[in-house]
């Protein structure tokens, strides 16, 4: 009886996955269409979209009012025709809503700007033209700190024709965060969980309002989906606000970051099982995962989810780096049929999307995912999606342990009597070492 009704029971679990896997495409959140206060790409030409602050391609997009500081902006596109790409700046609140503020009060200068900067790929097998853009120019500087958007679009369109959005923060250090990485203080998480403890001094800063007016939100590994927001400090002393030994903020301390290294395409590297050149271009295998939920943990160096575009025996990886196509392979003895599969991280712009969605091989009892992606070193993980969620949770597949290490960023927004938008006056960084 068994074998006669096992046929079914996959029959019903495989179009469960279909079903699922139809619905989050359906979303509008992954309708290309529809442009957000997020980090999106619009086009199916555009590709590798990376901002960094200038000097480390591995920092985040955080640069400081007022100063020298600038940041990169760059990205592909495979049509590798010339294209005159334009961008502007959109200010948000803390919570990457559109502010009331006019662009006329937060930008000094022009209020759009023509990307000026760009290469023809040379010595590639997929042709594409790179762009990029170093910001503030000396056409359009920024006036207030805060959240931001900078929107890429052709031509002059900038409503129907956006084909990329990138959030970047702009601070101004007015208060100072100190804070470090516990274990949590609730004993049946103490060793899956970590608690970010901190305080915030505000020095000579009047900090009005404050239950109402002040918004501290955290991120890990600078993951949009889990942040934690709406934190209230649980004393305030003179200048100094205490948010340490409560239950909020907590996070799953996860696993570390499974990685790849594709610098170069001449020959197998690291985790690479086979290389080959196919009618359509390069395909990367990459050698068998297995999932680490019930395993223990093992400390390994990592880049924390981030990719660097790196290609080696070039002058320029920007320009002469290679596409390939990374296969992923996860076995796995069904399909989930309450949620999905991600391959996740900056390789997938910390998204979910259908390009970094799994599928599941019935034969193989395996997900699979193929990924096209520039030359470089990547992290990634394997993040599951509940149905109609839009936070991933990563111990599904890869467990979470206390000792891991990751890095935590705590921003600090705050809003003037008066003011009508939400002032970043202070950004702090925290690490966990496996305490």
């Amino acid at each position: 009886m068994q074998k006669q009704h096992a046929p079914v029971f996959y029959i019903i679990i495989f179009h469960l996955a279909i079903l699922c896997q139809l619905q989050a495409q359906d979303d509008p959140y992954y309708n290309s269409g529809f442009v957000r206060n997020d980090n999106a790409v619009y086009r199916e030409n555009i590709r590798t979209v990376i901002m960094y602050k200038a000097g480390f391609e591995l920092s985040p997009p955080i640069m400081q009012l007022n100063t020298d500081d600038k940041l990169i902006l760059a990205f592909d596109d495979l049509d590798a025709n010339f294209k005159q790409y334009r961008y502007t700046v959109v200010h948000c609140d803390a919570f990457w809503n559109t502010s009331d503020l006019r662009q006329m009060e937060y930008i000094d200068g022009f209020m759009d700007d023509d990307i000026e900067d760009y290469k023809f790929s040379f010595n590639t097998t997929i042709p594409y033209v790179n762009y990029v853009l170093e910001f503030p120019s000396e056409y359009m500087k920024i006036k207030k700190s805060g959240n931001y958007i900078i929107k890429v679009y052709l031509d002059s369109d900038k409503d129907e024709n956006v084909i990329l959005t990138r959030r970047f923060m702009i601070y101004e250090p007015k208060v100072t965060v100190q804070g470090k990485v516990d274990n949590s203080m609730d004993l049946d998480l103490r060793y899956t969980h970590q608690q970010i403890n901190f305080k915030i001094i505000t020095g000579n800063y009047y900090l009005a309002d404050a239950y109402s007016n002040l918004h501290v939100i955290i991120t890990q590994n600078g993951r949009p989906d889990n942040m934690i927001r709406n934190i209230q400090p649980r004393t305030i002393t003179g200048n100094e606000f205490d948010f340490s030994y409560q239950e909020q903020p907590v996070f799953p301390a996860g696993n570390e970051f499974r990685y790849f290294d594709m610098k170069t395409l001449k020959y197998n590297t690291d985790r690479m099982q086979s290389l080959q050149y196919e009618a359509d271009g390069y395909h990367v295998y990459l050698t068998t995962d297995l999932p680490r939920a019930s395993g223990n943990y093992h400390s390994e160096e990592d880049i924390n989810g981030r990719k660097l575009i790196a290609a080696n025996d070039t002058r320029d990886p920007y320009n002469e780096g290679d596409y390939a196509w990374v296969h992923f392979f996860l076995p796995y003895r069904a399909p989930l049929a309450d949620g999905n599969l991600y391959v996740f991280g900056a390789l997938s712009d910390w998204q979910f999307n259908p390009a970094n969605l799994m599928k599941y091989n019935f034969d193989l009892k395996a997900y699979e995912a193929k990924i096209f992606l520039k030359q470089g070193y990547y992290n990634y993980v394997y993040a599951f999606l509940e149905n109609r969620s839009n936070v991933g949770d990563i111990t599904f597949i890869e467990g979470s342990f206390w000792e891991t290490k990751n890095e935590y960023t705590i921003f600090v927004y705050h809003r003037q009597p008066g003011d009508s938008f939400d002032q970043l006056v202070g950004v702090g960084f925290v690490n966990s070492e496996g305490q």
